[in-house]
């Protein structure tokens, strides 16, 4: 039987192009802060004795690191109105291009993979991070949540090319 893997610190690491170094960094600095690392999945000896941290799924990360707040006053405020409307025009264009498929889910996700591929980052991460947004805040609708997820691209990458 083959043992299951888990990602370490290294890598972690090598999915942002930092040192292990700076991940163990980031899980100091935002443990107990409203967005704090995801949590290790397993670990190797006693945590509370210097044990080691193992993690199951890279786009639990790579949802964390899209939705970190950019430099400033905490990356800005989400531009929700523009969010919004990108959003409904991919799901829209969705609709167009595929009028036979009457689940709203299908057209949601082809939204997010499109808006994921016009502002290049991970689609993955992108729906992760938009289903976080809907476990932290059950009582949005799903086209709101989606929206929050969209807005945190938004700001992130607009934060990033201001700081260049």
């Amino acid at each position: 039987m083959e043992a299951k893997r888990h990602l370490s610190m290294k890598d972690i690491s090598g999915l942002f192009g930092v040192s292990a170094a700076t991940v163990s960094k980031w899980r100091t600095r935002y443990a107990g802060t409203n967005h704090p690392c995801p949590e290790p999945t397993v670990w190797i000896g006693d945590p509370d004795d210097g044990g080691t941290p193992g993690w199951d799924n890279p786009t639990d990360w790579k949802a964390w690191k899209l939705a970190l707040p950019g430099r400033g006053a905490g990356g800005g405020p989400l531009p929700i109105e523009r969010a919004r409307e990108e959003y409904r025009a991919a799901r829209d264009a969705s609709h167009r291009e595929h009028p036979h498929d009457t689940t709203e889910w299908h057209h949601e996700v082809r939204a997010l993979r499109h808006i994921a591929a016009t502002y290049n980052v991970d689609d993955a991460a992108l729906k992760e991070l938009a289903g976080q947004i809907m476990e932290a805040n059950p009582h949005l609708t799903n086209e709101e949540g989606d929206v929050q997820a969209v807005a945190t691209v938004i700001r992130n990458v607009r934060g990033k090319k201001l700081a260049s």
